[in-house]
């Protein structure tokens, strides 16, 4: 799945929004640590503290929002995201390989962790879909 699989303009100027603001170094200005932060082992990547910008949290709080937005656009074109899950999965898994960057020793199994994340993507997108029927966005 690429960025060329996806068909509405909409959607890929949001993407294209999505990974240029994820890679400005105004995401988030609390970047820097306290200075008496405890120290954290290069293999602790689960340790991050949440307001830095790469800690789990806060990559899996973009891309949820990122889906969330992705699913906005196409209620509103076409009534129902459902129909275009397949642009919303290419969008998710293009903003994915763009925003997730793992530990040097854990890029063996990236491939795995990619296809677990996207596993749950068509859950939220029917779950978003049943959120925003009935709501005039």
């Amino acid at each position: 799945m690429s960025i060329i699989d996806i068909k509405t303009p909409e959607l890929r100027q949001q993407l294209n929004f999505l990974v240029l603001n994820w890679n400005s170094p105004e995401i988030l200005t609390s970047d820097v640590l306290p200075e008496d932060a405890p120290q954290k082992h290069w293999w602790e990547f689960w340790k991050l503290d949440s307001n830095q910008k790469n800690s789990i949290q806060n990559i899996f709080r973009y891309m949820l929002e990122g889906l969330d937005d992705f699913v906005k656009i196409l209620f509103k074109k076409y009534g129902s995201p459902t129909d275009h899950q397949d642009e919303i999965i290419s969008a998710i898994s293009s903003l994915y390989d763009n925003v997730v960057v793992l530990p040097f020793w854990l890029k063996p199994l990236s491939s795995k962790f990619k296809e677990y994340f996207m596993l749950i993507i068509p859950i939220c997108i029917a779950f978003l879909d049943s959120k925003y029927k009935g709501i005039n966005l």
